[in-house]
């Protein structure tokens, strides 16, 4: 059985992993850290596991990739922690910053006072010039949005300077990438709502605010599956869906938000 699995690295997605050992790996994970038991929902399976690395994985539950690296082995999966430790070293070199072309946002305030700072960082991000490197500095590492702008042509690089502060750097690594279409953006209520309008009764609508994760992505992907042509999907939500966006973009649509307080936001959800 051991022979038969793959070889793996921090960059393997888990939803690879539990298709060769579902039964026996998941236990295991949740031996070394109890926050591995989401992997027992069905759903979170099905949605995020295929999204997820090893590597992102392993920051979300607060234990190390050696640490996670160790249990699968037990199982008969190969690994390479050399292979591991020189990808993190080159990595880490490859990033060169220009001190010269960095732009630092602090967001750790934003967080304290319970405000959604991803519009501000995607207005930031869409203002970068060639060469520029944007520096978040956060109260926790922001998996989402490392996720959200490596579809989007962004390497980036982290440091944890203390317990709770977290540097992240973002650089353009494919210039001719952009970062949204034209109609993916955030736009004020009242033209938030001329568009609305426009629709009229071509329109959808879901409000996801009281669902717990991960029925509000599901909610959504599946009802925007359903529009037919000139259809809209009208979505109140309680935050930014940073992990809902790349998938939007992905299956082909469009969408404008407006934030109209803190944990009021609203999408429009359309075909390009």
């Amino acid at each position: 059985m051991n022979a038969k699995l793959p070889e793996i690295n921090r960059n393997t997605r888990i939803s690879d992993l539990l298709k060769n050992c579902s039964e026996k790996l998941i236990p295991e994970l949740i031996i070394l850290n109890k926050n591995f038991s989401r992997l027992n929902n069905p759903l979170i399976r099905r949605v995020l596991a295929p999204r997820v690395t090893i590597e992102n994985a392993c920051k979300i539950a607060g234990c190390s990739v050696a640490e996670f690296m160790k249990v699968v082995r037990t199982l008969g999966f190969q690994t390479n922690t050399t292979e591991e430790n020189a990808l993190n070293s080159a990595e880490t070199e490859a990033f060169v910053i220009d001190k010269n072309k960095l732009i630092t946002l602090d967001v750790r305030a934003d967080i304290k006072d319970g405000r959604d700072p991803l519009k501000k960082i995607l207005n930031t991000v869409r203002s970068l010039s060639a060469g520029d490197t944007l520096e978040i500095i956060n109260s926790f590492d922001p998996l989402p949005l490392k996720t959200l702008l490596a579809q989007k042509g962004f390497s980036h690089f982290s440091k944890q300077k203390q317990s709770n502060i977290f540097h992240t750097y973002f650089k353009r690594s494919a210039a001719d990438t952009p970062l949204f279409n034209q109609k993916n953006q955030f736009v004020t209520s009242t033209a938030f709502e001329q568009i609305l309008k426009s629709y009229d009764k071509d329109l959808l609508s879901v409000d996801v605010r009281m669902m717990e994760m991960p029925q509000p992505m599901i909610t959504i992907l599946n009802t925007a599956d359903m529009l037919q042509a000139n259809q809209a999907l009208y979505v109140k939500h309680k935050k930014v869906p940073v992990h809902l966006l790349p998938e939007l973009y992905k299956r082909g649509f469009d969408c404008v938000i407006t934030e109209t307080d803190i944990n009021d936001v609203k999408l429009l959800i359309y075909k390009s």
